[in-house]
């Protein structure tokens, strides 16, 4: 045995004999010393020295009135906070008849608790006392709206307040109202104000021939990046807030910039290139981003549906490209080295990708341009190196399918985009599998084996 390691062994042994003493108000002689140099490091008087048994026993009269730790007296904006939280615990006269999901449909408040534990097996999660919380807080945004199906989305870390967020889907022609949107385009009016302006000016200008960039509309509800609503708070018990809705725009100045989160969601996003919004708008689209991205399932567990389904999205969407799938009920889970394999090829993407437009379905910008289309195309025109003009035409973009296997995300500046592990090796027959995103930090899918 090395000097180190019996040096180590003392330390602990005489540290645990500090943690046994201890008094009739549960404060140990360890804590207290600890207190007391703290309080002396942090003071720094040139009398600590005679004046430390008044300090100790100044510690101990205050440790004996509110017991030991921190206390919730000495931070008011956690004692207000637990104030609200002790609602959670007690129940309305509105929820006197518990909502009751009928047989064969999926009750819309989700197991938070279940799946902590999980998690928590995992490596993963937030804190027990932290889980239950959330989990009263979900099931009252429930009980408040009428929401088909609930899912603890995840936790968000600010500068100064952290975000929880939930994600939601209403049913069809249930949603909340609908704001409206400014998206629309006017050519007609801005040509015509150009030409008044010329007209009344002395000296005509050459005309311009840039055009403004066409503005992408954004997906409507239960479409594309706004499929889901997400609501969130800043601690569990406080009021929860929905998001706006995303647009193509913000999702592609998201791309471009690297802001952290201050907590308040109506703070401006100072940045370049400019974003278009407040700190909500930019906080729904990173979400959309990391959903786009991270949510993934085993293969097998989300289906396209019936045949009489598929051909009735299919007329639906755009371009022919299936974007919806749902919980296979025949699935049957594959195992723990099926699973954990490096190659990945047996999780896929279940949530379908962002264009670079910014949509999940490509909006052609023909549409607008309306009847300038055609004289907007004849401008594009260019002379390649044989001096023959070719027209520019617009070209659809097009993503990955839903469903694919992740084993096909490409690399970004040499990162691999997921790493697999397995929650014990000493007992695999029931371990759960980890995979965790390289690109997004913090998002993980666990696999217990149902």
């Amino acid at each position: 045995m090395s000097e180190v390691t019996r040096n180590d062994g003392n330390f602990l042994k005489h540290k645990m004999k500090l943690l046994e003493l201890t008094d009739n108000y549960g404060l140990n002689l360890y804590q207290h010393l600890k207190n007391c140099i703290k309080h002396m490091l942090y003071q720094q008087r040139s009398d600590d020295f005679n004046e430390f048994e008044i300090l100790s026993n100044r510690l101990k009269l205050e440790s004996r009135r509110h017991g030991p730790g921190d206390h919730l007296v000495s931070n008011p904006a956690a004692f207000s906070t637990a104030k609200i939280q002790q609602k959670l615990f007690m129940k309305s006269p509105e929820e006197d008849e518990e909502p009751v999901a009928d047989e064969g449909e999926e009750h819309p408040l989700p197991n938070v608790v279940e799946n902590a534990y999980y998690f928590e097996n995992a490596g993963i999660g937030i804190r027990k006392s932290e889980t239950v919380l959330l989990s009263m807080a979900i099931k009252s945004l429930v009980n408040t709206q009428a929401v088909q199906t609930a899912r603890f989305w995840g936790k968000i870390y600010g500068l100064i307040q952290n975000y929880y967020v939930v994600e939601v889907e209403f049913p069809e022609g249930e949603d909340m109202d609908e704001e409206e949107s400014g998206d629309t385009v006017n050519r007609d009016a801005t040509e015509a104000d150009d030409e008044e302006g010329n007209e009344e000016g002395k000296d005509v200008l050459p005309k311009s021939r840039w055009k403004p960039p066409v503005k992408v509309p954004k997906e409507e509800n239960h479409t594309g990046t706004n499929k889901k609503v997400y609501f969130v708070c800043h601690e569990p018990g406080l009021r929860w807030i929905k998001l706006p809705p995303v647009t193509p725009e913000q999702i592609v100045a998201a791309r471009a910039i690297h802001r952290l989160f201050t907590g308040i969601l109506d703070s401006p996003v100072p940045c370049y290139p400019p974003f278009p919004g407040t700190e909500a708008n930019y906080l729904r689209a990173q979400i959309a981003r990391i959903s786009a991205s991270t949510q993934i399932s085993p293969q097998g567990y989300y289906s396209f549906g019936s045949k009489d389904e598929e051909e009735e999205e299919l007329e639906n969407e755009e371009e022919g490209e299936r974007q919806n799938c749902v919980k296979n009920e025949e699935y049957e889970p594959l195992s723990i080295d099926e699973l954990a394999d490096p190659s990945l090829q047996h999780w896929v993407h279940h949530t379908s990708y962002i264009l670079p437009q910014g949509r999940v379905y490509w909006w052609n910008p023909k549409k607008g341009l309306g009847d300038n289309f055609d004289e907007f195309n004849d401008e594009e025109e260019e002379e390649n190196e044989d001096g023959i003009n070719v027209k520019n035409t617009i070209q659809p973009e097009h993503g990955p399918p839903i469903l694919t296997p992740i084993s096909s995300d490409l690399p970004i500046f040499g990162q691999k985009p997921w790493s697999v592990r397995i929650s014990s090796k000493l007992i695999p027959e029931y371990a759960s599998v980890i995979v965790s995103s390289n690109i997004w930090t913090g998002a993980h899918a666990v696999s217990w084996g149902k």
